[in-house]
């Protein structure tokens, strides 16, 4: 995205860290995109029910996500360590693999969305994710909605946060 360059927070290097650099995703990519759908929602969704099947989510990847959304990947040494797939007005999914948590990635993701949706846009959280909600939230999103779970098919309560340009500057 022209203008928009991935910037380091001050201290946060590491001689571990290595450059990350962003790119869209294509049809090519549906098995890395699937590999850290799987692994994320493992690591940090663990007593969330696995309502669908391998092939389900496989079907998913390939021929809904990949195909309806704009999908961004972040790429570490070569692979593909995280994803954000964004549809007309919502990040429909934002997901890091965990070998690349707290680089800066999601900030990074969540700020092309700004960029790129500059009306606005919405996304969905677990209520029990913690980690991601706190995270949504420092990006300067706000929690409009809350939810019981009865609209989603997991069945387990949401949040619902938007970012609006006319709120928040960034």
């Amino acid at each position: 995205m022209a203008g928009l360059r991935w910037e380091p927070k001050s201290g946060c290097m590491t001689k571990n860290r290595s450059e990350i650099s962003y790119r869209p995703a294509t049809d090519a990519d549906w098995e890395a995109v699937l590999g850290i759908f799987n692994r994320a929602r493992t690591h940090s969704l663990p007593w969330l029910p696995m309502i669908h099947t391998d092939d389900e989510d496989r079907w998913f990847v390939r021929h809904k996500m990949l195909v309806d959304d704009e999908v961004t990947l972040a790429i570490r040494d070569g692979q593909p360590v995280g994803f954000c797939a964004l549809s007309a007005d919502m990040i429909d999914h934002l997901y890091i693999d965990p070998s690349a948590h707290r680089l800066g990635i999601g900030k990074h993701l969540v700020d092309r969305a700004k960029v790129a949706r500059p009306d606005g846009f919405t996304l969905y959280c677990f209520t029990q994710n913690e980690n991601a909600a706190a995270f949504y939230r420092s990006q300067g999103l706000t929690v409009v909605e809350e939810g019981d779970g009865s609209g989603n098919e997991e069945g387990v309560p949401d949040l619902l946060f938007a970012w609006r340009p006319s709120v928040h500057s960034n």
